[in-house]
Order: structure tokens, then C-alpha cells, then sequence
């Protein structure tokens, strides 16, 4: 069926004005700008045939542009955008084309965008078709076609996203970007769209553009969620902060909690002893000297002592030495449990924050 399309004025008037615009120093949005990495559509409007109402393709070529502009990969051009650009008189003498690529695009070339989406709806006895085709413009040639019948207007309206995602699937899948996942959890398996890619930690991975559902799972932990639009030749990151489920956050308060009880229980060990250590080796020294002074002899010369005196240093320098020898072996058990344990106030800010972004 012919789609009869303004033309002629239309993509001159266009190109004049869009010139006269990029002249003017106002930023141009055309698809080779570095700033701006979407994928530009030009959206025309929805051809019908007699027996369908004009409000109602209308309605639906608003809704085919605002759902390629909420997927955040495109950057969309209607045909109504243009049309402001053209005046009444001028609208009157354009010319229009049927269906074929190579007229269609065109309009897409006079729009600054490498892509162009047309459809039609019409009436098939009380049901509703809908055919929608996407042109690639350089090369004017169709990228994708499809069609699908409704049995009526609302099973129409509920199914147009899917139409227009299945139009542009191949488009999105071949202008990748990348997506970086970083979980708060090793081992945590991430999915997008339902399809798992692997554990966690990940490199990035180049995926389609366009919007994706993102999820992260680990055992013991509340599912990571998160809604996301991938643009084409950009690194979308998502930090995915898993929170604990409340039995696995039990028993990890349970577990942490005694094994720092149990390295703070070292360290106290570790200074008693140490202090042990010292006055036992201190006290030793200070008896010595004591002896030495009370028998008269010289700071190089050996103290006589008997068999009571020589245990009562015996005791106190080996009772020190003992006691260092604790110390030590407390501190060092302290160390190793505050290095290899885990902070049992890990989850608590994720836990009051209620949950993952």
C-alpha cells in the first residue's frame, strides 16, 4: 500500500535550516558528534489506510518515539519536529514517495540521522495490522521488517513496545557498548536479561545497547536488581552492593563477632603477659644488684648466692622469659585473627541503607 510522505520541501526546507543553525554556533546534533554516542532515528509518522482513525495513528507514532527515546540508546527525530521548521505554503507543494528505501531515505539524510523509522497501520476485517520498517540511510536499504495483527485496539496499544523493540533488536545488538558489573560480593552470579554471564568479580563485557535488567545472586544474600540503558559505544558501570538476608546476617554477627572477641581476648593476653615479662625479668635485675651491693662486690663480679637466693632469681628471669615467650604467642594470635577475620560491622551500613541501589 502506498505511504504517502511530505518530501521535496520538507528535506530542503530541513537542510537550510538545520545549516543555518549549525552556523549559528547552536550545538549540532547530527550522529557523527563525539559528545553524544545515540543512535539517531528519524521517526515518521504512522500511514494508515481510510478505515483507521487519524487520532489513532497519531497516538501511535507518539507512542513509537517515546518508546525508542525511554530505551536512553536514541536520539529521536520525529517527523513533527520537522514539520515546525516548514511553513504551510511551503507543506502544500511537497512531493511524496511510496515505501522504498531509497526515497525514504531521503528524508532521513535531510534529518542528520543514519537511521529512519516508518510504519503503517490499517484495518483487516475488525482486526488491526502494523508494519514497521527500519531503514539503514547510507546504504538505503532496509534493516528490518515486521508485522503483526491485532484483534483489536488495545491488544494493539499493549503490544506496540514489542513491535518496536523487535524492529530495532538487531540495530542495538550490533552497536554494543559495555557494561561493568562491581559486586560488593565475590561469587555473586550476575544475569542481564535473565541470562547468566558469569561470577562475580567480572571484566567488562560488550553487550547490546539499549535497556537491560540487570540482576546479581548469592547464597544467603537479598537478589541485586537494578534497570539499565546501555548506550552504543559506552561503559555502563554498576556498583551492586548485596545485602545480607537476616539469618545469613545472624550468623555471620555470630561467627565474626566471637572470632574478634576471641583476637581482642589475645591482645589483652598479649599486653598482660608482656607486662608479666617485664617485671619478672625487671625484678630479677633489681634483686642482683641488691645482692651484689649488700656483698660488697663490683658491677663485673659474680654474685655469691645460696640455694634459696639462686631460686628467687632463677624464678623471676625465667618466670619473665616464660611470660615473654606467652606474650608473644598471644599478640601473634591477636594479629592473625584481626587479619584473616572479617569485620562483624561489615553489612551494617548496607542493612540501615535498606538495601542495594
Amino acid at each position: 500500500m502506498p505511504v504517502k510522505i511530505t518530501l521535496a520541501a520538507l528535506v530542503a526546507l530541513s537542510l537550510v535550516a538545520w545549516s543555518s543553525r549549525a552556523g549559528a554556533g547552536e550545538p549540532s546534533s547530527s550522529a557523527g558528534s563525539t559528545s553524544d554516542q545515540r543512535i539517531g532515528v528519524a521517526v515518521l509518522d504512522l500511514q494508515t489506510s481510510g478505515d483507521v482513525p487519524t487520532d489513532l495513528a497519531s497516538a501511535l507514532s507518539g507512542l513509537v518515539a517515546a518508546r525508542l527515546d525511554r530505551a536512553g540508546v536514541f536520539r529521536v527525530v520525529t517527523e513533527q519536529d520537522v514539520k515546525q521548521l516548514v511553513s504551510f505554503d511551503q507543506m502544500k507543494t511537497a512531493l511524496s514517495c511510496d515505501e522504498q528505501a531509497s526515497c525514504l531515505a531521503e528524508v532521513g539524510s535531510a534529518l542528520g540521522v543514519p537511521y529512519m523509522l516508518t510504519g503503517t497501520v490499517a484495518k483487516l476485517g475488525s482486526s488491526f495490522t502494523l508494519a514497521l520498517t527500519l531503514v539503514e540511510i547510507e546504504k538505503a536499504r532496509v534493516e528490518k521488517r515486521t508485522s503483526a495483527v491485532f484483534p483489536e485496539v488495545d491488544r494493539l496499544l499493549a503490544g506496540l513496545d514489542a513491535e518496536v523493540e523487535r524492529v530495532v533488536a538487531s540495530l542495538l545488538y550490533r552497536e554494543q557498548g559495555t557494561l561493568l558489573v562491581i559486586a560488593t560480593e565475590e561469587g555473586g552470579t550476575v544475569a542481564v536479561d535473565g541470562n547468566a554471564i558469569g561470577t562475580t568479580p567480572l571484566p567488562a563485557l560488550s553487550v547490546a545497547s539499549g535497556p537491560h535488567r540487570i540482576t546479581v545472586n548469592k547464597e544467603g544474600f537479598l537478589q541485586f536488581a537494578l534497570d539499565v540503558s546501555v548506550r552504543p559505544k559506552e561503559q555502563t558501570r554498576i556498583d551492586a552492593a548485596l545485602r545480607p538476608s537476616p539469618e545469613f546476617l545472624a550468623a555471620y554477627e555470630q561467627r565474626t563477632g566471637g572470632q574478634r572477641a576471641m583476637a581482642w581476648g589475645s591482645a589483652i593476653g598479649g599486653v598482660a603477659t608482656t607486662l608479666a615479662a617485664g617485671a619478672g625479668v625487671g625484678w630479677f635485675f633489681v634483686r642482683r644488684e641488691g645482692l651484689r651491693a649488700e656483698q660488697g662486690l663490683a658491677a663485673n663480679v659474680d654474685v655469691g648466692v645460696d640455694g634459696a637466693q639462686y631460686a628467687e632469681l632463677a624464678a623471676a628471669l625465667w618466670g619473665g622469659v616464660g611470660a615473654a615467650v606467652v606474650g608473644v604467642g598471644f599478640v601473634t594470635t591477636s594479629a592473625v585473627l584481626f587479619a584473616t577475620g572479617d569485620d562483624p560491622a561489615r553489612y551494617e551500613g548496607l542493612v540501615e541503607a535498606g538495601g542495594a541501589r
